[in-house]
């Protein structure tokens, strides 16, 4: 279901087909905030869902190596240093604590990884995005970064959310929810009922997809 036909069925729930108490800029408005709302349940099921992978090179120095993060940024999930054939997980600290967490002692490191300490996690307020910061790295390497991704506003009739296919349907109920509250109507029971249970089902979906684990099967030769 595209943004076009989401409005649509949102003006349905609403009674309103005809956008005479809510246009479309407001209906607009409405999706949006509801595809937040599901993105909010969607990572408390499960934090990989809306995952995505960024890379960085840290480079030796004596100062702190600073990497801005991806502009639809919204959580870390991890770090790891990927130079090695066996990625290491690294170790997080705080801007505060950062210098502390370099002094280690070398012959307890595992092999391949860095004395260079862990990594924090900053905002700049200056350029409006958020930074990993790697205290002075004893050499360079690579590391893996994965976030949980900010879904984009839906601008136009053609876009298509990233929330799953099945539960668009959920977002124009959350959607007709917020617009029942603006003109403080009540929200229809049978209306209730229905997003009470495809939120359910999603949030089942959810969860079940982050139990899978992958099946090998031993194959004699």
């Amino acid at each position: 279901m595209n943004f076009g036909d989401q409005k649509t069925l949102t003006a349905e729930y609403l009674d309103d087909p005809n956008n005479s108490r809510h246009t479309s800029a407001a209906l607009m408005l409405y999706l949006n905030r509801a595809q937040g709302d599901i993105k909010r349940h969607i990572d408390e099921a499960n934090e990989t869902f809306f995952q995505k992978t960024d890379t960085a090179t840290v480079v030796a120095g004596d100062d702190d190596f600073l990497h801005t993060l991806p502009a639809d940024f919204s959580k870390l999930v991890s770090v790891e240093d990927t130079s090695n054939s066996i990625p290491l997980q690294s170790t997080p600290t705080t801007f505060q604590d950062r210098h502390d967490s370099i002094r280690v002692d070398k012959r307890f490191l595992p092999k391949g990884a860095h004395s260079s300490g862990g990594y924090y996690l900053k905002h700049d307020h200056d350029l409006g995005r958020f930074r990993l910061g790697f205290t002075s790295p004893d050499s360079g390497y690579t590391v893996s970064i994965l976030y949980q991704s900010n879904l984009d506003d839906m601008t136009v009739n053609a876009d298509v959310s990233r929330v799953p296919s099945d539960y668009h349907d959920l977002m124009c109920l959350m959607a007709a929810l917020r617009g029942y509250a603006i003109e403080q109507q009540r929200f229809p029971a049978g209306l209730e009922s229905l997003r009470q249970e495809q939120l359910m089902q999603l949030r089942n979906y959810v969860e079940a997809i982050g139990r899978q684990q992958p099946t090998y099967i031993n194959v004699q030769d």
